[in-house]
């Protein structure tokens, strides 16, 4: 008997057809229950390969792309449905799956890479005994092993290298955790957790907010150099714990999510008169006067927004995400300051001290907005506000340094990091004649590795363009390894 499945999870083309015996030589070691409540409870061994293989259940199962080493092989057992027939917990014989996985961009002209054999032990009737899986497994994330060999330390600190005091902050350690959730890597994504929670909050997330600054200080000791706070970084990190905590169905996650979002309404908001609810940078020194505050409109996503009002709804995030749009759309060229002051009897100012430019702060707006998903309410308006970056790109060939928010006058040429942040925006305006040459600016990232805020620009733009990662309408984060998928069978 001969059949095959089709699935819509990355191409993979199953096969199946007699046959009993496991390959040999399988020294496998117990791996960790996998938690996604729609892969029925699968268990996976690994050997020679630290990737796990996801897989899943209806109509026989679903297979998950992976990127595994050379001769190495990984296996999954199953505690399905099919164990209530045969209750032995998968220890004997069954449905084995092997799979011969090569890269994708492989053809019959091509020479894929072939990577390993995979098997699956299921309790399934012994009408269907092995499984061949012809897969194209997608490359691995290669930016974000880069980033993880040069920039974090083993115990789990980002560390920015090109700063006196080769410090690590909240943002960079926020940015991480959301990578190894893209990744998902839980193992990472604990030890960086592990590391921002006993460095930078004193050992306890629920009880403050993180320090934003940690380092070497005067007098050679390592710790905390500013105690402030920045809420850029808070954001990512509530939204990154509720949204690993979902995945993951790790409800203390969320719960820790919960209270740090609390924590930032109520230390680092402030309601603005004739405005309302707004986000301050930091707990300290944003109030400048009794009727003026200085604002970021970078170090508000509204993905991020959107998410945290689902997480604590009725308490504020949705009136924070209205008048962040307000904000953007006060800067009527098109181009956004790095920082904005708001005055209780004038509205939105340019700042008293980086005046009306626009920047390494500034680049983060128009690299939110590109990402947000097609259906999400704002998006429209802010793509037709921040048009003219696109269109000031086609101009110069490149985006600029610095912009003149006021007088619309560009300078300099912007580093790779900036050309990598462009890239939604231009895609999302369809800017498609821009975009290969964007990236081409990006690749010469490759050989500055410990440029940390250049990194961290190229890993949200790059590994949303090449669709890692996605934001849906309501702020969920959609990584590729959580879509489901359906196989349908095809006989033939």
């Amino acid at each position: 008997m001969t059949s095959h499945l089709r699935s819509q999870c990355g191409g993979i083309h199953v096969q199946y057809t007699p046959q009993f015996a496991w390959p040999a030589g399988y020294t496998g070691k117990p791996g960790s229950d996998l938690t996604d409540t729609r892969q029925r409870g699968f268990r996976s061994w690994r050997q020679g390969s630290q990737r796990r293989l996801y897989s899943g259940w209806p109509n026989l199962f679903c297979w998950r792309t992976v990127s595994l080493e050379p001769n190495s092989f990984l296996f999954l057992t199953s505690s399905s449905v099919a164990d209530l027939l045969y209750p032995h917990g998968g220890t004997g014989g069954g449905l084995h799956v092997v799979a011969h996985v090569e890269e994708c961009g492989a053809s019959a002209h091509g020479s894929g890479r072939k990577h390993t054999v995979i098997g699956l032990s299921s309790w399934v009737p012994p009408l269907l005994l092995v499984t061949w899986l012809q897969a194209c497994s997608c490359p691995t994330w290669a930016l974000w092993q880069s980033f993880k060999e040069h920039l974090v330390s083993n115990d789990g600190r980002v560390i920015d290298f090109h700063t006196p005091a080769r410090h690590s902050t909240s943002e960079g350690q926020a940015y991480a955790l959301f990578m190894a959730l893209v990744d998902n890597d839980q193992e990472y994504f604990d030890k960086l957790l592990r590391w921002t929670e006993n460095n930078l909050a004193q050992g306890d997330l629920k009880a403050r907010l993180p320090a934003w600054q940690w380092g070497q200080k005067a007098d050679d000791s390592w710790g905390v150099i500013d105690p402030n706070s920045a809420s850029d970084a808070d954001l990512w990190l509530a939204y990154t714990l509720a949204e690993a905590g979902r995945l993951w169905q790790r409800p203390k996650l969320i719960s820790l999510a919960r209270s740090l979002a609390r924590r930032i309404l109520l230390e680092e908001t402030v309601r603005l008169p004739g405005l309302g609810l707004m986000l301050l940078p930091g707990k300290e020194g944003f109030v400048l006067q009794t009727d003026r505050w200085r604002l970021n409109p970078s170090y508000l996503p509204l993905q991020l927004l959107r998410r945290l009002e689902q997480l604590t709804p009725g308490n504020g995030w949705q009136e924070i995400l209205n008048n962040t749009l307000t904000m953007l759309q006060a800067s009527r060229s098109g181009f956004i300051p790095d920082w904005i002051l708001f005055d209780e009897k004038h509205g939105f100012l340019p700042d008293h001290e980086s005046g009306s430019r626009g920047s390494y702060d500034a680049i983060r707006v128009y690299l939110w907005a590109g990402m947000l998903h097609p259906e999400d309410p704002a998006r429209t308006t802010l793509l037709n506000l921040l048009a003219p970056m696109a269109d000031l790109i086609a101009e110069r060939g490149a985006p600029p340094q610095t912009i003149d928010t006021k007088t619309n006058r560009a300078s300099g040429l912007g580093p790779a990091g900036f050309s990598a942040a462009l890239l939604p925006l231009l895609k999302s305006l369809h800017h498609s004649r821009w975009i290969s040459k964007l990236q081409n600016q990006a690749a010469e990232l490759s050989g500055h590795p410990d440029y940390y805020y250049d990194q961290v620009l190229a890993l949200f733009a790059l590994g949303w363009m090449e669709g890692r990662y996605r934001f849906g309408p309501q702020g969920h984060l959609l990584p590729r390894w959580e879509s489901s998928c359906t196989a349908a069978a095809d006989p033939s």
